[in-house]
């Protein structure tokens, strides 16, 4: 029976450890201040709209979006910010920040911009600590 109750206990803080998905419509903007590049819309550009889970799992710091190896948006938790991008292949990446000790690489994925599309990322924390950004159809 002890087992039992152990692993029941150890499920439930397992589980509480990961993020949960934000709707684009309860999302906070993030401040300008933290919006350090790619902000602003050019002709041709394409929307990338990136939302940040919320939970209490990784929100002392910021999650830091880099855009083609360029620092772009500091995230909160629950906060969206929109970036323009030329269409074609990018690679974008997320890592804490600050980053303690050292202790994270940062996580990067290709992702193609299609002109006239707007794009939607999710950035997560999983079970393990470590960031994660994808593509996702969740936020809207």
């Amino acid at each position: 029976m002890r087992k039992i109750a152990l692993f029941a206990t150890l499920a439930i803080v397992l589980s509480a450890c990961g993020t949960s998905p934000v709707k684009l419509s309860s999302a906070t903007a993030t401040p300008p201040e933290r919006v350090l590049s790619h902000a602003t819309p050019e002709q041709g550009f394409s929307p990338v709209i990136i939302v940040r889970d919320s939970g209490f799992f990784g929100s002392g710091v910021y999650q830091s979006i880099h855009v083609d190896g360029v620092l772009s948006v500091k995230l909160a938790t629950g906060e969206m910010a929109k970036l323009y991008l030329a269409p074609g292949d990018h690679v974008l990446g997320v890592i804490p920040s600050p980053n303690l000790f050292g202790s994270h690489t940062i996580y990067e994925i290709g992702i193609r911009i299609e002109p006239n599309r707007t794009h939607y990322l999710r950035v997560s924390i999983g079970p393990e600590g470590s960031s994660r950004l994808a593509p996702t159809a969740e936020v809207q």
